[in-house]
């Protein structure tokens, strides 16, 4: 339990809203990335792009 009362607790809740922040950061940061990620797929697929397994050539639909 943290003692309220210790001299340093400033220190104490102020790494603690640091440490909050930087991981809430990197959170929004990974789902923008993950939106842009999906965006630019899906902007690849109406293309004409197909997604492929490891391994195959990416070729184009020729419909």
């Amino acid at each position: 339990m943290i003692d309220f009362s210790a001299d340093h607790i400033g220190f104490v809740v102020a790494s603690y809203a640091i440490t909050l922040a930087v991981l809430g950061g990197l959170l929004a940061w990974e789902f923008a990335r993950a939106r842009a990620v999906h965006r630019r797929l899906d902007a690849l697929e109406r293309d004409g792009l197909v997604r492929r397994k490891p391994g195959e050539p990416a070729v184009r639909e020729t419909t």
